[in-house]
């Protein structure tokens, strides 16, 4: 079975090199911690914002507006509406402990990219009967592109991905005792606390748990357990949904299957349901665009986790179920792939339009175990030992500047764009005491909500899509006196180009060496 090492010397040998590996991946990851002034786009500032005001005592809220599927809400609100808020809760730690700094907060995700490495390690070891290959797949896992590139930042991915990959591990290890899949229930709620989608973990724990080969009675039995310690953990956010919604879940998410357009993620009041998905598309054009969806899928998940990665892993995997002499052992993932199939087909076929930017999260849930994939065929192909250590720890080198090359783009990419919202705070501070309005008053209509609140610190509203008629009444609701564009909104072009002027937007100011520009938005005029 490859290398196959039983000797404490040898033990030794792979815990000390998976040790070094974990320190090595930590140093890279606080160096490239470094670079990042700023939280980013979307997500990432969406934790951050969170996770600061849990360590400032304000509890789970947020200052901004980024969906209307619950009406408009107020201002601050209850941050759950749509994102569940568990992974800033765990960013919050550092925070509350070392201050409010965006260093603080990655040193969360940081050190919980550990995790999904200890799995790689013991799952290695438990699908190969190797602590070589444990070591290996550990550190490959670490230094894979994809755990790397977003170890570093404030996202709920890596969290995610350390209870998900934990849930995984412990159903792999039911062969040894159907108690594991109890230990598997604790983690799929908390990996559901984290991301929504994560119920499809639990899904995946109720088909194993049906598949194993226990009585039916003892099935049953197992099967209820499961779900009431999942329903058991998951107990806090569906009671705090119920006081904000009177309803388990935000509504909102369940809503976006009928979209047909991403941008109506963002608009308000506008029917989404089977007849309109039916009525824009038609029977046709809902399969044809949800098989564009399923192939698009497929060229996302193959960009984030790499190239080179894709192409071992499948053909590893490939050569395992065809030359490997103990391809049997394929059946401990058979979790991996029930999850993976479960989140392509609904990314695919369900929630389309989230897909492309969703899918792709379960790979810090899965890298582990494509690691152990590709360690486990080297294990038994290449010698001698040096030749697999050395052809693992070039691999991980490449995966380790990949991610690198990945985050460090991006974090330089933001910075520069928190460098113009700079800006705009100062254009709309000196404009706002010209016209009497306090800075706590300052409201603003922007497309990038997320990022405009971190990097102005004002109040912001996403701009509805909508027309502007609906735009304005949503701007009066909240005393949004400015808009930021471009907004991603083509009733907006020709205000922002200025070919036909609206007396509602009145301009403002350009932010130089940007594309942006500030309006004052004029609720008097008609």
């Amino acid at each position: 079975m490859g290398v196959v090492t039983t000797s404490v010397k040898e033990k030794r040998f792979w815990n000390t090199l998976f040790l070094a590996g974990l320190i090595a991946g930590l140093v890279l990851r606080f160096y490239l911690a470094s670079f990042a002034k700023t939280p980013g786009h979307g997500d990432s500032a969406f934790y951050y914002t969170v996770a600061k005001n849990i360590a400032l005592g304000r509890g789970p809220v947020i200052d901004y507006i980024v969906y209307f599927f619950s009406g408009l809400l107020p201002l601050p609100h209850y941050a759950g509406d749509f994102w569940n808020p568990g992974a800033a809760f765990l960013i919050s730690i550092p925070m509350i402990l070392f201050g409010t700094s965006l260093s603080s907060a990655l040193a969360a995700p940081i050190i919980t990219g550990i995790v999904p490495a200890l799995v790689g390690y013991w799952a290695g070891r438990k699908f190969s009967g190797s602590i070589a290959v444990g070591s290996l797949a550990g550190i490959l896992t670490f230094f894979s592109p994809f755990q790397v590139w977003y170890s570093v930042t404030t996202e709920a991915i890596i969290f995610s991905g350390a209870f998900g990959a934990l849930a995984i591990y412990f159903i792999m290890k039911s062969d040894e005792s159907p108690r594991y899949f109890l230990a598997a229930a604790i983690f799929t709620g908390f990996a559901q606390l984290i991301r929504q989608d994560n119920i499809l973990l639990l899904a995946t724990l109720e088909v194993c748990v049906l598949l194993a080969s226990l009585s039916w009675k003892r099935k049953l039995a197992f099967a209820a357990a499961a779900l009431g310690i999942h329903l058991l953990i998951l107990s806090p956010l569906i009671l705090k949904n119920f006081s904000e919604f009177r309803a388990p879940f935000p509504p909102g998410p369940a809503k976006t299957a009928f979209l047909t357009t991403y941008e109506d993620f963002h608009s308000y009041g506008k029917r989404m349901d089977w007849y309109s998905l039916r009525a824009a598309w038609g029977i046709r054009g809902i399969i044809t665009r949800k098989l564009h969806t399923a192939q698009e899928n497929l060229g996302q998940v193959n960009y984030y986790i790499d190239p080179v990665f894709s192409i071992l892993f499948l053909s590893t995997l490939a050569g395992t179920a065809i030359l490997h002499r103990k391809k049997n052992n394929l059946r401990l993932l058979l979790p991996v792939f029930l999850f993976a199939l479960f989140e392509y087909l609904f990314y695919s076929f369900i929630a389309s339009f989230s897909g492309p930017g969703s899918l792709i999260k379960i790979l810090g849930i899965l890298m582990p175990f494509i690691s152990i994939v590709i360690v486990d065929f080297f294990a038994n192909h290449l010698r001698p030992k040096s030749l697999l250590i050395t052809a693992m720890v070039l691999l991980s080198i490449y995966s380790g500047y990949r991610g690198f090359q990945k985050n460090y783009s991006s974090a330089i990419y933001y910075n520069g764009v928190y460098d113009s919202y700079k800006i705009v705070k100062s254009v709309i501070v000196e404009d706002a005491g010209r016209r009497g309005l306090n800075n706590s008053d300052i409201t603003v209509l922007a497309r990038d909500t997320w990022d405009v609140y971190e990097g102005t610190g004002f109040k912001t509203v996403m701009v509805p899509n909508n027309d502007l008629n609906t735009m304005v009444y949503v701007a009066q609701h909240y005393n949004a006196r400015y808009i930021l564009l471009p907004a991603q909104r083509s009733q907006l072009d020709k205000i922002y180009n200025g070919t036909t002027p609206d007396p509602r937007f009145r301009y403002v100011a350009a932010i130089p060496n940007s594309d942006l520009k500030i309006f004052w938005i004029d609720f008097e005029q008609k």
